[in-house]
């Protein structure tokens, strides 16, 4: 068992028990001495009794005022929960639109991709040859764009070459 399981369960936290088991005044006693044994608080001014009431008062007011903070952040936790739910609320009729409309979609999608499946043995024959013809025109008019450059480079070479040799004056 967690020797602070009754601590939790009460909803009470005190740090002091997890300081290496001292009480509140031992460690009170130990900052005490430290105080004077070392350099801590050497920029403070020293604890007189007016800062030591202030202290207690700023202490006591934090005590009565944590009921009314719990119940305030409960509220708003509470407020937030419902505007979270509202908020919910207003989108799921968008969503379901939302849903229903790409369900639509994809069902049209697979209607016509089983019509497209469902087609004729001759339909898809007819397709097939048409793509061999559109292929079949491509690479002949590719033959005679290679054809017309090859006589086009070698009207080229002809007219450069009837030239080699010969002085042409220009006027």
């Amino acid at each position: 068992m967690n020797p602070y399981e009754d601590q939790l369960k009460a909803g009470i936290f005190d740090p002091s028990v997890f300081l290496s088991g001292k009480g509140t005044s031992a460690l009170e006693d130990d900052i005490e001495r430290d105080r004077y044994t070392s350099n801590y608080g050497a920029d403070f001014p020293a604890l007189n009794e007016e800062w030591a009431q202030k202290v207690a008062a700023s202490v006591a007011l934090n005590k009565a005022l944590q009921p009314m903070a719990l119940d305030q952040a409960k509220k708003a936790a509470e407020l937030q929960a419902y505007l979270s739910d509202q908020q919910i609320r207003q989108l799921i009729p968008a969503a379901q639109a939302i849903s229903s409309y790409n369900l639509a979609q994809n069902l049209a999608a697979s209607k016509d991709f089983a019509s497209f499946m469902k087609r004729p043995e001759a339909q898809i024959q007819d397709i097939v040859a048409s793509k061999q013809n559109q292929m079949a025109s491509a690479a002949s008019a590719e033959a005679a764009r290679a054809q017309a450059m090859a006589a086009q480079q070698t009207a080229a070479k002809q007219f450069a070459g009837s030239f080699a040799g010969k002085y042409i004056q220009v006027a």
